[in-house]
């Protein structure tokens, strides 16, 4: 199961080629593959000692939309779009493969404060850079884990019936440790607050959407990232 958990987990949240991936117990490591993530994050800002900072920061931007296969980006855009749509469209906005002017938007607007999040970040905050992408793997988690899911999305059921239930609890903690060891009580602190915005975030869609599904935890992600960078930043 923990070989079958890993691999499945990399499959969903990577464009990596996993052959025969398995669903069975995936929840329990997205927050390790958010430690992946963060690390090789973390290993591009590096480049900052030979770089200017804004050249490195859309390096490690541009490396995590990659290796993500901008999936997570697509669904906080189809998540606008839907919230832009009339009522009776909405199920056909999240559906739909085409972005709308309202998910433009929103897109413009997540890649701007990932970029300056991460430009700032790495001046006065470097551990958020690897600390993100771990908060929003966690974040993706509890969406599938704890949160209402939608009838109609499929591959979140299976996934919540493969894993048992508060799996994602597990990856609170790592993300509890991880912010301890690389940046202190400061980062325990920006990923408690991220999480709990990013959870209201969800509460909030789940409510006019009824219930969750791949673009939810999609833009869950991404914004808890967002946060934890800005959180990073502004403090």
């Amino acid at each position: 199961m923990v070989v079958k958990g890993w691999w499945g987990a990399v499959a969903f949240l990577t464009r990596w080629p996993v052959a025969n991936a398995s669903l069975e117990g995936m929840l329990w490591f997205f927050a390790p593959v958010g430690l992946v993530y963060g690390g090789l994050a973390y290993a591009v800002s590096l480049l900052k000692a030979w770089l200017p900072t804004g050249a490195v920061a859309l390096l490690v931007v541009s490396v995590q939309v990659w290796v993500s296969g901008f999936l997570h980006l697509d669904g906080w855009a189809d998540v606008w779009d839907a919230w832009a749509a009339p009522v009776e469209r909405r199920d056909a906005a999240l559906r739909s493969s085409d972005i709308g002017a309202a998910g433009a938007a929103a897109l413009v607007v997540a890649v701007a404060a990932l970029l300056v999040g991460t430009a700032t970040a790495l001046k006065t905050a470097p551990w958020a850079v690897w600390l993100a992408p771990v908060a929003g793997r966690v974040a993706m988690a509890g969406v599938v884990d704890l949160g209402p899911v939608r009838p109609d999305s499929r591959l979140l059921q299976r996934v919540r019936r493969t894993s048992p239930r508060g799996a994602s609890l597990v990856g609170a903690g790592i993300l509890a440790a991880a912010a301890v060891v690389l940046g202190g009580g400061r980062a325990l602190a920006d990923a408690g607050v991220a999480l709990a915005l990013t959870g209201g975030f969800v509460a909030w869609a789940v409510r006019w959407l009824g219930g969750a599904n791949g673009d939810v935890a999609g833009a869950a992600g991404v914004l808890a990232e967002m946060l934890v960078l800005w959180g990073g930043m502004l403090r």
